[in-house]
């Protein structure tokens, strides 16, 4: 086997291996926190539904004190001399710090972990890290009246 095609299988491993950890990581943190399968009462219906509905606004709410970990996938065709590709997982962690009863530091960060194959060469890829984004808000805890948070300072 060529060193090209050893480096290709090792990136494609890597990413493949990153993206089911990933994958599995989010499933257990949801069945973790899903509500518990037992028979429903009259009781809990009405409690599921008010967190159901507390959960769906955390989650629209961009400054929310809720960590998040999205996975951004992206595939790109026709690279370098029109015959390479690129895949990238954008791991995209957004963590909040209380600093106070009043106020929180929100943690935003971009890891890009990228795999590309035919860019430089034929039968050459490449497989590392991008440009590390990284970005913190200050944000109150209360989202009332109205939703804000800011300064936004890329570190």
């Amino acid at each position: 086997m060529r060193a090209a095609q050893q480096h290709e299988l090792i990136g494609s491993t890597i990413v493949a291996f990153l993206t089911l950890w990933f994958a599995n990581a989010i499933g257990v943190a949801q069945t973790a926190t899903s509500p518990s399968t037992a028979g429903p009462s009259s009781q809990t219906q009405p409690q599921d539904a008010n967190e159901t509905s507390e959960l769906a606004k955390q989650l629209s709410n961009p400054v929310a004190s809720l960590i998040t970990f999205p996975l951004q996938n992206n595939f790109d065709f026709g690279m370098g001399s029109g015959s390479g590709w690129r895949y990238t997982l954008n791991i995209q962690p957004v963590i909040p710090v209380a600093l106070n009863p009043r106020w929180n530091l929100i943690s935003r960060t971009i890891v890009p972990l990228i795999h590309q194959g035919d860019v430089t060469g034929p039968g050459q890829s490449q497989t590392g890290l991008g440009d590390t984004v990284q970005s913190l808000f200050l944000s109150p805890n209360k989202a009332e009246p109205f939703i804000w948070g800011g300064p936004a300072r890329p570190c």
